[in-house]
């Protein structure tokens, strides 16, 4: 009993419900079907407002997302995706979805020293003006894209970024 209050303890402090079968017998019944209220095969009693469980379906921890939006399993892809510390070039962000609206993207975020300095949606790709600092660390970046449309986009180490080879330090223009 004590190793099953301690499951459900996360669940209690979270304020769920929980909902547990009695093998197909009210828990105020002696017998199965018993005299007050509709029963259904699973314990629940019917107050009106039947729960119909039949559509849960245990799947071994698999989580069905046969249903979900095909873009959301999108995959980006980065070009070039290697800057050297101290550069600004521009990069096309593309996608294996070749009908993907890039004029919907509202926000392109790099994590790991990169800046994005400009984004324009083209019909195939959407080109970024990234400038990497002088300052940023060697090693990789990556990416997330937010569309207008509420949906996010991440690219693990989409961009490696390189020490300069140089050792110098940006000067902005001045000497």
């Amino acid at each position: 009993m004590l190793r099953w209050t301690l499951a459900l303890a996360p669940a209690l402090a979270l304020g769920g419900c929980i909902i547990y079968d009695t093998n197909g017998k009210c828990r105020d019944c002696s017998d199965e079907q018993g005299g007050h209220g509709d029963h259904d095969d699973t314990g629940i009693v019917d107050s009106g407002g039947a729960v119909d469980d039949t559509s849960v379906t245990d799947t071994g921890g698999q989580v069905d997302d046969t249903s979900s939006d095909p873009s959301a399993d999108m995959k980006l892809s980065l070009t070039p995706n290697v800057g050297t510390a101290g550069t600004t070039f521009i990069a096309h962000l593309t996608s294996d979805q070749a009908s993907f609206d890039w004029s919907l993207v509202s926000d392109v975020s790099f994590y790991g020293g990169v800046q994005v300095i400009a984004s324009e949606p083209e019909p195939t790709e959407l080109l970024l003006t990234l400038n990497i600092p002088s300052d940023a660390l060697a090693g990789t970046a990556d990416l997330l894209v937010a569309t207008s449309d509420g949906r996010a986009f991440f690219m693990s180490d989409a961009l490696t970024i390189q020490a300069d080879p140089n050792g110098s330090t940006d000067t902005g223009g001045c000497q």
